[in-house]
């Protein structure tokens, strides 16, 4: 079962492990999008600490 809080902005959030190719991790919390698509969006700065392949940019 997943255990998420709702943070001072009032959205959900669940505890999340990046994992790159070397075994890596970083924990985020990641916000449940309710109109979810399929795609997780990354920070630039998460990306660059874990050396993950950029597959496209989006403009938040």
């Amino acid at each position: 079962m997943i255990h998420g809080v709702v943070n001072q902005s009032c959205e959900a959030t669940i505890p999340l492990v990046i994992i790159n190719e070397k075994r890596q991790t970083k924990m985020i919390d990641a916000v449940i999008d309710t109109g979810y698509t399929g795609y997780l969006i990354l920070s630039s700065e998460i990306i660059t600490a874990l050396d993950l392949p950029w597959t496209g940019i989006a403009a938040l």
